[in-house]
Protein backbone atom coordinates (compact mmCIF):
# COMPACT_ATOMS: atom_id res chain seq x y z
CA UNK A 1 0.00 0.00 0.00
CA UNK A 2 1.30 3.46 -0.88
CA UNK A 3 0.22 6.81 0.51
CA UNK A 4 0.55 10.02 -1.47
CA UNK A 5 0.21 12.36 1.50
CA UNK A 6 -0.05 11.97 5.25
CA UNK A 7 -1.13 14.91 7.43
CA UNK A 8 0.39 15.33 10.87
CA UNK A 9 -0.97 18.27 12.84
CA UNK A 10 -2.24 19.87 9.64
CA UNK A 11 1.13 19.65 7.89
CA UNK A 12 1.25 17.45 4.76
CA UNK A 13 4.14 15.02 4.51
CA UNK A 14 4.62 13.53 1.05
CA UNK A 15 6.88 10.51 0.44
CA UNK A 16 9.35 10.96 -2.41
CA UNK A 17 9.11 8.80 -5.48
CA UNK A 18 10.67 5.39 -4.87
CA UNK A 19 10.35 5.53 -1.09
CA UNK A 20 8.50 2.61 0.42
CA UNK A 21 5.83 3.30 3.02
CA UNK A 22 6.23 0.89 5.89
CA UNK A 23 10.02 1.14 6.11
CA UNK A 24 11.97 2.92 8.82
CA UNK A 25 14.97 5.12 8.09
CA UNK A 26 17.68 5.75 10.66
CA UNK A 27 20.61 8.11 10.64
CA UNK A 28 23.85 7.29 12.44
CA UNK A 29 25.68 10.06 14.24
CA UNK A 30 29.04 9.64 15.96
CA UNK A 31 29.34 11.39 19.31
CA UNK A 32 32.91 10.16 19.74
CA UNK A 33 35.16 7.98 17.57
CA UNK A 34 34.52 5.05 19.93
CA UNK A 35 30.77 5.46 20.33
CA UNK A 36 27.93 5.50 17.81
CA UNK A 37 24.49 6.90 18.65
CA UNK A 38 21.44 5.93 16.63
CA UNK A 39 18.77 8.62 16.29
CA UNK A 40 15.46 8.49 14.47
CA UNK A 41 15.77 10.49 11.26
CA UNK A 42 12.34 9.95 9.70
CA UNK A 43 9.52 7.44 9.57
CA UNK A 44 7.86 6.40 6.33
CA UNK A 45 5.53 3.89 7.97
CA UNK A 46 4.38 3.00 11.47
CA UNK A 47 2.39 0.28 13.17
CA UNK A 48 -0.86 2.27 13.25
CA UNK A 49 -3.69 0.47 11.49
CA UNK A 50 -5.26 3.65 10.08
CA UNK A 51 -5.58 7.42 10.36
CA UNK A 52 -7.05 7.13 13.86
CA UNK A 53 -3.91 5.39 15.08
CA UNK A 54 -1.82 8.55 14.70
CA UNK A 55 -2.39 11.74 16.69
CA UNK A 56 -0.56 15.04 17.10
CA UNK A 57 -0.97 17.48 19.97
CA UNK A 58 -1.37 20.94 18.35
CA UNK A 59 -0.05 22.63 21.50
CA UNK A 60 3.21 20.75 22.00
CA UNK A 61 3.70 18.97 18.69
CA UNK A 62 3.98 15.60 20.44
CA UNK A 63 3.04 12.59 18.31
CA UNK A 64 1.21 9.56 19.71
CA UNK A 65 0.83 6.18 18.03
CA UNK A 66 0.35 2.52 19.03
CA UNK A 67 3.48 0.39 18.97
CA UNK A 68 3.61 -3.37 18.56
CA UNK A 69 1.55 -5.76 16.49
CA UNK A 70 -2.02 -4.59 16.06
CA UNK A 71 -3.73 -7.97 16.20
CA UNK A 72 -1.55 -10.08 18.49
CA UNK A 73 0.68 -7.63 20.34
CA UNK A 74 1.98 -8.45 23.81
CA UNK A 75 1.27 -5.53 26.16
CA UNK A 76 1.08 -2.99 23.33
CA UNK A 77 2.06 0.57 24.19
CA UNK A 78 0.92 3.99 23.09
CA UNK A 79 4.18 5.82 22.50
CA UNK A 80 4.49 9.60 22.70
CA UNK A 81 7.36 11.21 20.80
CA UNK A 82 8.83 14.67 20.99
CA UNK A 83 9.54 15.26 17.31
CA UNK A 84 11.80 18.28 17.87
CA UNK A 85 13.96 16.49 20.44
CA UNK A 86 13.68 13.12 18.63
CA UNK A 87 12.99 11.24 21.83
CA UNK A 88 10.23 9.24 23.45
CA UNK A 89 8.54 11.05 26.34
CA UNK A 90 6.05 8.37 27.42
CA UNK A 91 5.04 4.75 26.82
CA UNK A 92 1.49 4.12 28.01
CA UNK A 93 0.83 0.42 28.65
CA UNK A 94 -2.55 -0.83 29.79
CA UNK A 95 -4.10 -2.60 26.80
CA UNK A 96 -3.56 -6.34 26.46
CA UNK A 97 -4.09 -7.18 22.80
CA UNK A 98 -3.80 -4.12 20.57
CA UNK A 99 -4.65 -0.44 20.08
CA UNK A 100 -6.56 0.91 17.09
CA UNK A 101 -7.21 4.58 17.95
CA UNK A 102 -5.45 7.36 19.87
CA UNK A 103 -6.24 11.05 20.36
CA UNK A 104 -4.96 14.03 22.36
CA UNK A 105 -7.37 16.28 24.22
CA UNK A 106 -7.22 19.90 22.99
CA UNK A 107 -5.99 21.06 26.41
CA UNK A 108 -3.05 18.65 26.13
CA UNK A 109 -3.74 16.94 29.47
CA UNK A 110 -5.21 13.66 28.29
CA UNK A 111 -4.66 10.91 25.76
CA UNK A 112 -7.48 8.52 24.93
CA UNK A 113 -6.60 5.07 23.58
CA UNK A 114 -9.09 2.55 22.20
CA UNK A 115 -8.29 -1.14 21.96
CA UNK A 116 -8.78 -3.17 18.81
CA UNK A 117 -11.50 -5.78 18.30
CA UNK A 118 -9.64 -8.24 20.55
CA UNK A 119 -9.06 -5.71 23.34
CA UNK A 120 -12.27 -3.61 23.40
CA UNK A 121 -11.12 -1.21 26.14
CA UNK A 122 -11.25 2.60 26.21
CA UNK A 123 -8.65 4.25 28.44
CA UNK A 124 -8.25 7.93 29.28
CA UNK A 125 -4.70 8.74 30.35
CA UNK A 126 -3.26 11.62 32.34
CA UNK A 127 -0.21 10.98 30.22
CA UNK A 128 2.31 13.11 32.12
CA UNK A 129 1.67 10.95 35.21
CA UNK A 130 1.36 7.68 33.26
CA UNK A 131 -2.01 7.12 34.98
CA UNK A 132 -5.33 5.85 33.62
CA UNK A 133 -7.94 8.33 34.86
CA UNK A 134 -11.00 6.43 33.61
CA UNK A 135 -11.77 3.38 31.50
CA UNK A 136 -14.60 1.25 30.19
CA UNK A 137 -15.36 -1.47 27.66
CA UNK A 138 -16.89 -1.08 24.21
CA UNK A 139 -19.09 -3.67 22.55
CA UNK A 140 -18.28 -2.68 18.95
CA UNK A 141 -15.13 -2.32 16.91
CA UNK A 142 -14.05 1.35 17.04
CA UNK A 143 -12.50 2.99 13.98
CA UNK A 144 -12.41 6.67 14.95
CA UNK A 145 -12.20 8.98 17.97
CA UNK A 146 -12.36 12.76 18.44
CA UNK A 147 -12.26 15.10 21.45
CA UNK A 148 -14.61 18.03 21.96
CA UNK A 149 -12.99 21.44 21.74
CA UNK A 150 -13.33 21.99 25.52
CA UNK A 151 -11.88 18.53 26.33
CA UNK A 152 -14.94 17.62 28.44
CA UNK A 153 -15.90 14.61 26.32
CA UNK A 154 -14.86 12.58 23.31
CA UNK A 155 -16.72 10.54 20.70
CA UNK A 156 -15.98 7.09 19.31
CA UNK A 157 -17.44 5.63 16.12
CA UNK A 158 -17.55 2.22 14.49
CA UNK A 159 -19.95 -0.41 13.20
CA UNK A 160 -23.44 0.73 14.25
CA UNK A 161 -21.65 2.72 16.92
CA UNK A 162 -21.53 6.41 17.84
CA UNK A 163 -20.82 6.95 21.52
CA UNK A 164 -20.17 10.03 23.65
CA UNK A 165 -17.82 9.59 26.63
CA UNK A 166 -17.81 12.19 29.42
CA UNK A 167 -14.89 13.07 31.70
CA UNK A 168 -15.02 14.10 35.36
CA UNK A 169 -11.49 15.29 36.24
CA UNK A 170 -12.41 16.53 39.73
CA UNK A 171 -13.88 13.19 40.77
CA UNK A 172 -11.07 11.25 39.13
CA UNK A 173 -8.36 13.23 40.93
CA UNK A 174 -9.72 12.03 44.29
CA UNK A 175 -10.01 8.38 43.28
CA UNK A 176 -7.31 5.82 44.05
CA UNK A 177 -8.17 3.72 40.99
CA UNK A 178 -9.45 4.44 37.47
CA UNK A 179 -13.12 5.45 37.46
CA UNK A 180 -15.71 3.84 35.19
CA UNK A 181 -15.90 6.01 32.08
CA UNK A 182 -19.41 7.37 31.53
CA UNK A 183 -20.66 6.66 28.01
CA UNK A 184 -23.90 7.58 26.24
CA UNK A 185 -24.86 6.25 22.82
CA UNK A 186 -25.75 8.60 20.01
CA UNK A 187 -29.33 8.42 18.77
CA UNK A 188 -28.80 7.07 15.26
CA UNK A 189 -32.42 6.94 14.10
CA UNK A 190 -32.85 5.46 10.65
CA UNK A 191 -29.06 5.32 10.14
CA UNK A 192 -28.55 2.83 12.98
CA UNK A 193 -27.38 0.06 10.64
CA UNK A 194 -24.51 2.08 9.15
CA UNK A 195 -20.76 1.71 9.60
CA UNK A 196 -19.45 5.04 10.95
CA UNK A 197 -15.80 5.13 9.94
CA UNK A 198 -14.59 8.56 11.07
CA UNK A 199 -15.59 11.40 13.40
CA UNK A 200 -14.67 15.01 14.17
CA UNK A 201 -16.09 17.23 16.90
CA UNK A 202 -17.15 20.72 15.83
CA UNK A 203 -15.29 23.97 16.43
CA UNK A 204 -16.27 27.61 16.71
CA UNK A 205 -19.98 28.18 16.08
CA UNK A 206 -20.55 24.43 15.70
CA UNK A 207 -18.68 23.35 18.84
CA UNK A 208 -21.81 21.60 20.12
CA UNK A 209 -22.03 19.45 16.99
CA UNK A 210 -20.30 16.19 16.11
CA UNK A 211 -19.71 15.23 12.47
CA UNK A 212 -19.42 11.62 11.32
CA UNK A 213 -18.97 9.89 8.00
CA UNK A 214 -20.27 6.46 7.01
CA UNK A 215 -18.53 3.99 4.74
CA UNK A 216 -21.59 4.05 2.47
CA UNK A 217 -21.03 7.76 1.77
CA UNK A 218 -23.15 9.78 4.21
CA UNK A 219 -21.98 12.89 6.08
CA UNK A 220 -23.89 13.17 9.37
CA UNK A 221 -24.26 15.82 12.07
CA UNK A 222 -25.20 15.07 15.68
CA UNK A 223 -26.39 17.94 17.88
CA UNK A 224 -25.53 18.67 21.51
CA UNK A 225 -28.21 16.21 22.66
CA UNK A 226 -26.47 13.33 20.82
CA UNK A 227 -29.32 13.21 18.30
CA UNK A 228 -28.78 12.73 14.57
CA UNK A 229 -29.79 16.16 13.31
CA UNK A 230 -29.11 16.03 9.57
CA UNK A 231 -27.14 14.19 6.90
CA UNK A 232 -26.22 14.51 3.24
CA UNK A 233 -25.27 12.02 0.54
CA UNK A 234 -21.68 12.43 -0.65
CA UNK A 235 -22.51 10.70 -3.96
CA UNK A 236 -19.63 8.29 -3.77
CA UNK A 237 -19.33 4.53 -3.61
CA UNK A 238 -17.13 4.60 -0.51
CA UNK A 239 -16.21 7.27 2.05
CA UNK A 240 -13.31 6.82 4.46
CA UNK A 241 -12.28 9.96 6.32
CA UNK A 242 -13.05 13.56 7.16
CA UNK A 243 -11.13 16.61 8.33
CA UNK A 244 -12.61 19.69 9.94
CA UNK A 245 -11.92 23.41 10.22
CA UNK A 246 -14.16 25.96 11.92
CA UNK A 247 -16.27 26.50 8.81
CA UNK A 248 -15.52 23.64 6.40
CA UNK A 249 -15.68 19.83 6.37
CA UNK A 250 -13.52 17.87 3.93
CA UNK A 251 -14.62 14.30 3.16
CA UNK A 252 -12.26 11.70 1.71
CA UNK A 253 -14.13 9.58 -0.83
CA UNK A 254 -13.42 6.88 -3.41
CA UNK A 255 -10.96 7.33 -6.30
CA UNK A 256 -9.09 10.19 -4.63
CA UNK A 257 -12.16 12.43 -4.47
CA UNK A 258 -12.41 15.05 -1.71
CA UNK A 259 -15.71 16.89 -1.26
CA UNK A 260 -16.06 20.04 0.85
CA UNK A 261 -19.13 21.12 2.82
CA UNK A 262 -19.90 24.01 5.15
CA UNK A 263 -20.15 23.13 8.84
CA UNK A 264 -23.34 25.19 9.13
CA UNK A 265 -26.17 23.42 7.33
CA UNK A 266 -23.91 20.87 5.57
CA UNK A 267 -24.18 22.81 2.31
CA UNK A 268 -22.04 21.50 -0.54
CA UNK A 269 -19.13 23.82 -1.36
CA UNK A 270 -16.96 22.09 -3.97
CA UNK A 271 -15.08 18.98 -5.07
CA UNK A 272 -11.32 19.42 -4.87
CA UNK A 273 -9.11 18.58 -7.87
CA UNK A 274 -7.66 15.11 -7.65
CA UNK A 275 -3.96 14.81 -6.78
CA UNK A 276 -1.47 13.71 -9.40
CA UNK A 277 -0.38 10.08 -9.47
CA UNK A 278 2.19 8.94 -6.92
CA UNK A 279 5.63 9.21 -8.49
CA UNK A 280 4.60 11.76 -11.11
CA UNK A 281 6.99 14.71 -11.40
CA UNK A 282 4.71 17.68 -12.06
CA UNK A 283 7.72 19.97 -12.50
CA UNK A 284 8.66 18.02 -15.62
CA UNK A 285 5.40 18.90 -17.41
CA UNK A 286 6.13 21.39 -20.20
CA UNK A 287 2.72 21.70 -21.85
CA UNK A 288 -0.89 20.69 -21.29
CA UNK A 289 -2.43 18.02 -23.48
Amino acid sequence: MHLSTVCVGGTPITPHSGERVGAHSFHLREATPSKTIVTLEKVLGITASGNSGLACDPRSGLVAYPAGQQNHGHLPAVRLWDVAERRQVAALQQHKYGVSCVAFSPNGKYVVSVGNQHDMMVNVWVWKKDVVMASNKVSNKVTGVSFSVDSSYFVTVGNRHVKFWYLDPCKASKAAAPLPLLGRSGLLGELRNNFFCDVACGRGSTSDSTFCITSSGLLCEFNGKRTLDKWVDLRTGVAQSLSLSEDMIFCGCADGTVRAFSTVGLHFACTLPRPHLLGADVSAVTEAR
